[in-house]
């Protein structure tokens, strides 16, 4: 961890939230204005994403559940990458206009990508512990929903046995991985 990550941990960890948030502007904004300013954003959306990154960012350093060793400008560059991305995906793509009486509904759903962004963050740092290979069939048997024929193909597996084999054993590290940390399992669930 660089000096000024351990210094904006200090500072929040002292109460002094205007001192931290002050460095992160000064520090991580410029990079995520530019990322989101390259790709279609407007200011607004540069303000938006970065202000929903930092709240990430604060309630993972406030719950005890940022790595020591994360670099903050990176985590929060990632976090805001993938919001803008949702973001475009979700509303530019297909040029939406919001009604303003679904302003409140529109609260709603940022709060639920947040929460799903956070599982997925989760989900993939346990994951990568696994390694890449059960990384990749995990992730193509469980959420993309691949036949085991199809995943040996495409990861040029001999047979999709070959891929059974492996991911029954990616399962069971997964499982091993997961036992005793019930507020993991707890959040995956929600």
């Amino acid at each position: 961890m660089i000096q000024k990550d351990i210094i904006i941990l200090d500072l929040i960890e002292q109460g002094k939230d205007n001192e931290a948030l002050a460095m992160l502007y000064k520090s991580t904004l410029p990079k995520i204005r530019n990322y989101i300013l390259r790709n279609s954003g407007t200011e607004d959306d540069v303000k938006d994403i970065f202000q929903d990154a930092v709240v990430i960012f604060y309630r993972r350093v406030k719950t005890g559940r940022l790595d020591e060793m994360v670099n903050i400008d990176g985590f929060l560059y990632s976090v805001s990458r993938n919001l803008y991305l949702n973001h475009l995906s979700r509303y530019a793509s297909k040029n939406l206009r919001i009604p303003v009486e679904d302003e409140e509904d529109l609260a709603g759903d940022i709060f639920s990508d947040l929460l799903i962004r956070e599982k997925e963050m989760q989900m993939d740092k346990l994951l990568s512990k696994l390694g890449n290979a059960c990384m990749k069939i995990l992730k193509m048997a469980i959420f993309q929903h691949y036949t085991m024929k199809e995943i040996a193909e495409k990861l040029g597996y001999a047979n999709q046995d070959v891929v059974k084999s492996k991911n029954y054993k990616c399962r069971q590290r997964l499982t091993e991985l997961l036992k005793g940390n019930e507020e993991l399992i707890n959040m995956l669930r929600s």
